[in-house]
């Protein structure tokens, strides 16, 4: 199908689960192409999979929901920002049965919910946590002031494009020393993974409880294991930054996790699992919701063929290591810092 059917079908309670599943299934495997424009650049390769797998979500998500809700634009705008080859392709009608369907997800979101609203959630009156500074609303800190917010604000989002930045370098070195795009794509994935699990682990005690909550459900599923995911997201993260503050929003003490626990997805999962915990206690009524994001955050994508377990194989060769990037990430309650390797050669080897 390539074109949108004369009559939709009908969005019921029954059916707007597996819609919203489709969506978000959809939003993961589009920011492995927006990873893979910001990595490799145009044009796309390395994606062919996740390509297919698009296209026949878009052609079932177009059965209920009209094509004209969906914007080009987003799309046109990972294209045409990518390094690579040009001139850069006009996308097309015809293109929306694919991918760019998926770069923006909220217009898709937005019509299911219109069609069937969701379960809404509420603080709860009275914080069960145990002491500790009282849940802030977005703006201003009583204990913080307006500089200091700025000047926290803007050291985190100098760290996402610092991540940003190591991530999109890691990709070419790697192809110069002979990996082929989508290995190269998944080995600076894993590079960069532990670093935003950091990052996020931390920010997640800057910000109210429901606002964590909302990013868990905007979030790419199976974020949690491919935290490289949030890299293409954007501007999730750096929304969630511009909404965090120094003092802790609705804990009672600061939730860190090392990086060298945060690149082990035991580890990671175990901390994100009190993160969870917490939330069911601290947001009334979000009970269900809490847990649908705890299990979409973790999500494995099996069909996927290598998916999650194989990230550094491809074409016959196993791209075993490049220096390229964060050495150290440490984590306080008011300052986390890079530092780069500088001392060390680049090596890379085949299997």
């Amino acid at each position: 199908m390539t074109k949108a059917p004369t009559r939709l079908r009908a969005i019921t309670s029954k059916n707007a689960s597996a819609l919203r599943r489709a969506i978000n299934r959809g939003y993961a495997l589009a920011c492995k192409i927006r990873l893979a424009l910001d990595g490799a650049g145009w044009p796309l390769t390395g994606v062919e999979a996740e390509k297919q797998q698009l296209r026949g979500l878009a052609q079932y998500l177009y059965r209920y929901i009209p094509t004209s809700i969906v914007s080009l634009r987003p799309a046109q705008m990972w294209i045409d920002a990518a390094k690579g080859r040009r001139p850069r392709p006009t996308l097309t009608d015809a293109d929306r049965f694919g991918w760019p369907t998926f770069a923006d997800p909220q217009p898709l979101r937005a019509y299911v919910d219109s069609q069937v609203p969701r379960t809404t959630m509420t603080m709860v009156a009275s914080r069960s946590l145990g002491s500790g500074p009282p849940t802030t609303l977005y703006g201003l800190d009583a204990n913080s002031t307006a500089e200091e917010i700025a000047a926290y604000r803007a050291e985190r989002l100098a760290l996402w494009a610092k991540v940003h930045e190591v991530y999109a370098k890691y990709v070419e070195d790697a192809k110069a020393h002979g990996a082929e795009a989508g290995a190269a794509l998944r080995a600076a994935g894993k590079h960069v993974r532990g670093d935003i699990r950091v990052i996020i682990f931390d920010l997640f005690s800057h910000v109210p409880a429901m606002r964590v909550v909302t990013f868990l459900q905007n979030a790419p599923p199976g974020w949690g294991l491919e935290s490289e995911l949030l890299l293409a997201a954007d501007p999730l993260v750096p929304n969630l930054i511009n909404e965090a503050l120094p003092q802790l929003q609705w804990v009672q003490s600061q939730n860190t996790i090392d990086k060298a626990k945060a690149e082990m997805d035991s580890a990671f999962r175990e901390a994100m699992n009190g993160t969870f915990a917490a939330l069911d206690a601290a947001v009334q009524g979000g009970g269900q919701i809490i847990k649908a994001a705890a299990e979409t955050t973790f999500a494995v994508a099996k069909d996927l063929g290598a998916g999650a377990g194989n990230l550094l194989t491809g074409a016959g060769n196993a791209l075993v290591y490049l220096p390229i990037g964060l050495a150290v990430l440490g984590v306080g309650a008011t300052a986390i810092y890079f530092a780069t390797r500088k001392d060390e050669a680049p090596r890379a080897a085949v299997a």
